[in-house]
């Protein structure tokens, strides 16, 4: 996945959010604390596929996901 990919994935859901086509929460997806939250994206081919996450969730899910890409080195 190019950088530039990841980049227009995260254009899209924020112009989404914008014009109201996404809408955001006010809770965490994951953990369902208040406070602030980012979009996450599993899959960057589905730009509108949004998951909420707060700041702390959202750190665990992204050193999860590269403890397991590293471990398959």
């Amino acid at each position: 996945m190019s950088r530039d990919h990841k980049i227009r994935c995260r254009e899209i859901a924020a112009y989404a959010l914008k014009v109201g086509r996404i809408k955001k929460p006010d809770r965490c997806e994951a953990c369902g604390n208040r406070g602030p939250l980012v979009k996450h994206h599993d899959r960057y081919d589905e730009p509108l596929k949004v998951t909420w996450l707060c700041t702390h969730c959202h750190a665990v899910h992204e050193g999860a996901k590269r403890r397991r890409l590293t471990s398959r080195c």
